[in-house]
Parts: structure tokens; C-alpha cells; sequence
């Protein structure tokens, strides 16, 4: 009787696992995850700003019976729970502060944490006195204040305008418009009676999800450009780290097992098995070692050019397409300038040389 021959020994194995083995340590995250957490922690700090936004503009329908149109915008907010002049100390270095970007002059005189800070102090202060500052004399919150009831402007002060919202969020306003944190406009739009075509490139549409708008009512939304491009780095910089993480790991998972099983079937040495386990628990080791064990994010989100751009070419098509008329246009130009949102006089006012 013929014996059946055996099956020639295969010769991939050792590349099978040397493949593996390499797959083992380019999936390995080296480096800690803060180009992941950083986007992150500022997107999400947009969350609860465009929900205050939102908030408010449900309250001015239920207070006025409709919401504003677009050329009142968000500047007719009325129904903040706070909403009042406060002054804001300058240092005496920022007298061409015009020609500055506005996010940078702010970032200049508040601290790095200050968007995290502000909240718990709001909140603070509702439970403390059962309810929000009413006025600048009440804010108590560095680098805004008054002296007396004398609002007039200092040398090195300016008056800014601000509203906290019912869920603690505190606001920069400028002309006609609301501030989101990275001090940029928030987009406002009342769709309603309106060509939808005229809101075609608006970014609310590509945001099923809501991530970087708030759909209040049937057309009626409110946005932020710097929320989207935080949300598209972080979505980006995930996407890439997992990608990377489970896309070699499990590739490097498949070539071991099939490699595992060849050396089973053949009855081949098992002992180059150990090789990928041992080079996953090298290469994941070192990688942890390597991270930062401590590291602090400014929560001062910054504005992308492009971005600041795009919006302005969306209000120039809202005013073509009749949207918004050309005296709103104009004041929304004015918004993305710094001396819009922080007033400044020439002069000292009366009493506070």
C-alpha cells in the first residue's frame, strides 16, 4: 500500500514572519496623542458656545415671536442673561492695537486657560449670588472690570461689549455679531421665505451631524468656521492614529496567524513564532516611553486664514444675492476688525487721569 507523500516544506514562513514582525512596530502610536487631543479639547470647547448661542436665539422667538432676520443678525440678541458694557485694561504697548489681529490682541491680555477659567467663574458666581453679573462693576473678571460706576474709557483701557449665556458661556460682541472663542463671527442664517440656492455654499449644509452648527428651527442656524476646522483636524489627525494603530496591527494579527498556521500544518520550528509578540511588546513599550507625561494646552483657539476668508466671500454672495443688505455687509466687515470689538478713545475720559 502506498504511503501518500508528504507535503513539500513551504519556504514563505520566514518572510510571513518577518513581515509581521515589522508590522508590529509601525503599528506601535510613538509619540504621546496630543495632535489628536489638542483639536479635540478645542472643538469641544465650542460645544457648549454655539448650544448658549442656540439657547438664546430660542428665547428671542419665544420673547418676540419670530427670530431675527439676517440683517438684524445676531447682534438683536436681547435675551442673553446678561448682556452689558465692561472695560477692559490694555497694556500701555497696545496703542496701534488697530492694525493687530483681533484674536491675537485678545490672547495678549487674558491668560491661556481663560475660555476654561471663565465658565467655572460665571457658574461660581450664579450659585454664589443666585444670579449672573448684571454689569461690568459685578464681572469681576480679569482683565474686564470698572472703577465706580464711570464707564468712561482710561488711557490704557477700551470698552468692550459682553453677554453670558443661560448655560454660563461668556461672549465678545461687536458689530451686528456674536463671537465665537476664537474671536470670529458666528454665521447666522434665516433661511426662511428665501431661494435655498442662495445658501448653497453655506458650511450648515455639509454638517449632518451638527459637530460645527446648530440648526435652531426649521432654517434658521447658526455656525462656526473655526469650530469646523478644529472638528476636520481632530476627525483628520484620529482618523490617521487609528489608521495607523489597527491598520498595521491588524495586518501584522493576519500575517502571524497565517503564519502560525503554516508552522503548525508543516510541523515547522515554532520558536520565530515569538519574534512579532516580542517586537509588539518592544515597540508599544518604547512608544509609551517616549511620551509626554505632562503637557498643558493654551484653550485659546486660533484663526485659520483660509477660514476667515471663506466667510467673507459667503457674506459677499449673501449681500449680491439680496441676503443681507449692503449696510449689514458693512458692518460685518467691520466685525473681523479688532477696534470693532475693543472701542478705544484718544483721550482719557473725565475723572480717571
Amino acid at each position: 500500500m502506498n504511503e501518500p507523500e508528504p507535503s513539500p516544506r513551504p519556504k514563505g514562513t520566514a518572510v510571513l514572519i518577518v513581515l509581521a514582525t515589522l508590522c508590529s512596530v509601525l503599528a506601535a502610536p510613538y509619540g504621546d496623542d496630543r495632535d489628536v487631543e489638542f483639536a479635540r479639547s478645542r472643538w469641544n470647547l465650542h460645544d457648549p458656545y454655539l448650544d448658549g448661542v442656540a439657547g438664546a436665539l430660542a428665547k428671542y422667538k419665544d420673547a418676540h415671536g419670530h427670530y431675527p432676520d439676517n440683517n438684524q443678525g445676531l447682534g438683536a440678541l436681547d435675551t442673553f442673561d446678561a448682556r452689558f458694557e465692561a472695560l477692559m485694561e490694555l497694556s500701555p504697548d497696545d496703542s496701534a492695537h488697530s492694525d493687530m489681529d483681533p484674536a491675537k490682541f485678545f490672547q495678549r491680555h487674558v491668560s491661556r486657560q481663560f475660555w476654561l477659567s471663565i465658565r467655572d467663574q460665571i457658574r461660581g458666581s450664579r450659585a454664589e449670588d443666585g444670579r449672573l453679573p448684571q454689569d461690568g462693576e459685578e464681572l469681576q473678571i480679569y482683565p474686564f472690570f470698572v472703577i465706580g460706576n464711570d464707564l468712561s474709557v482710561g488711557a490704557h483701557e477700551c470698552r468692550a461689549q459682553v453677554a453670558i449665556s443661560k448655560n454660563n458661556c461668556f461672549y465678545l460682541l461687536g458689530p451686528n455679531c456674536v463671537y465665537d472663542p476664537s474671536i470670529t463671527p458666528y454665521g447666522y442664517e434665516n433661511r426662511n421665505g428665501l431661494d435655498a440656492t442662495h445658501f448653497a455654499n453655506s458650511i450648515a449644509n455639509s454638517d449632518a451631524g451638527r459637530k460645527f452648527s446648530r440648526e435652531v428651527a426649521p432654517g434658521i442656524y447658526v455656525y462656526s468656521y473655526n469650530a469646523r476646522d478644529y472638528y476636520r483636524t481632530y476627525r483628520d489627525a484620529l482618523w490617521a492614529r487609528c489608521g495607523r494603530i489597527y491598520g498595521f496591527g491588524g495586518l501584522a494579527l493576519g500575517l502571524f496567524g497565517v503564519a502560525a498556521f503554516r508552522a503548525l500544518k508543516y510541523r515547522l520550528g515554532k520558536t520565530a513564532l515569538l519574534f512579532p509578540a516580542l517586537a509588539t511588546f518592544l515597540a508599544f513599550g518604547f512608544s509609551y516611553s517616549i511620551q509626554a507625561t505632562c503637557y498643558i494646552s493654551s484653550s485659546m483657539p486660533r484663526r485659520n486664514a483660509k477660514d476667515l476668508e471663506a466667510q467673507k466671500r459667503l457674506l459677499e454672495k449673501f449681500r449680491n444675492s439680496g441676503v443681507i443688505n449692503s449696510e449689514t455687509y458693512a458692518k460685518a466687515m467691520k466685525s473681523f476688525e479688532t477696534d470693532a470689538i475693543f472701542v478705544r478713545s484718544n483721550e482719557p475720559g473725565p475723572g480717571r487721569e
